[in-house]
């Protein structure tokens, strides 16, 4: 095989790795100025009826506490009258946190690819401390409730007040329930267990922003590995080459920078492992 030929062969080659990897658009990154934010399945909020007293603290038929799936002050925002503009407005600030927070991600890209590599490894402890540490980063005061300044913004005097009133009431009977079985119901107790809460919380958004974020280009790492199966040597190359790819692009690359990352990783691999892969692309572009 001639040397163009072998050049032509490699040039297609990476441009179809390029496309198998998902490295030829980047993955879908919600941006806090889109004039029509996605809705987030949180702001669906818990299905509630809309009783002489409103409240967010429910029991189910055994007495026991229900956990609403949205953040505590957005569920109550819902449980307010509100226009569209306002829930438009309520979406955005849920929709600002969560780039936020994909921002430290990739700030804090290291650290934020081990968090992820313990918890798939099932290591639970070393996952909370990786977590905390990125909540010290990103919220040192450790906010209860982060989108409240945001959501009140949105309404009257006293529609804010009804607001705190149902977040604080629901807040108060979530420590109720946690603490119910202890001894000690101390104030020291309760501020401690509404911390943990909170960084509860804090680890839900965590994990929809890496999802968000951080989980496409893990699977594309992946699915490369998968398929030509690497060496260590290899592996660790790839993994640099990606790792350095969404660094320099904040996951916003170009196609150029696109075409230059699939080159460096066919350039990480030996000859066969160029073909097993050159072989699957084949595969998939005959499916």
């Amino acid at each position: 095989m001639n040397h163009a030929h072998s050049a032509g062969l490699a040039g297609t080659m990476m441009v179809m790795l390029a496309a198998a990897l998902g490295l030829s658009e980047p993955p879908p990154q919600s941006k806090p100025d889109q004039a029509k934010p996605a809705e987030p399945p949180l702001l669906s909020g818990p299905q509630v009826s809309a009783p002489v007293a409103r409240t967010l603290v429910q029991l189910d038929a055994q007495g026991r506490f229900v956990r609403i799936e949205a953040r505590p002050e957005q569920a109550a925002l819902i449980m307010l009258s509100m226009d569209g503009s306002q829930r438009e407005e309520a979406r955005y600030a849920n929709e600002a946190r969560l780039t936020a927070i994909g921002g430290l991600l990739l700030d804090n890209l290291d650290l934020a690819i081990e968090s992820a590599e313990a918890q798939e490894a099932g290591k639970g402890e070393r996952t909370g401390e990786l977590s905390r540490q990125l909540y010290d980063k990103f919220d040192p005061e450790h906010t209860r409730d982060p989108l409240l300044p945001a959501l009140e913004k949105l309404l009257e005097p006293e529609a804010q007040k009804e607001l705190h009133r149902l977040v604080d009431d629901y807040w108060k009977a979530w420590i109720d329930w946690e603490v119910r079985g202890s001894k000690d119901k101390s104030d020291e107790v309760r501020k401690r267990t509404q911390n943990r809460l909170t960084f509860g919380m804090f680890q839900q958004d965590l994990r929809q922003a890496y999802e968000r974020t951080l989980r496409p280009y893990r699977a594309r790492m992946q699915a490369i590995n998968q398929i030509a199966q690497p060496t260590d040597e290899q592996k660790q190359a790839i993994r640099t080459i990606m790792l350095d790819f969404i660094r320099e692009t904040r996951a916003q690359p170009t196609p150029e920078q696109n075409r230059e990352a699939a080159r460096k990783i066919y350039e990480a691999l030996d000859d066969g492992r160029r073909q097993k892969v050159f072989e699957s692309l084949l595969m998939r572009l005959g499916t």
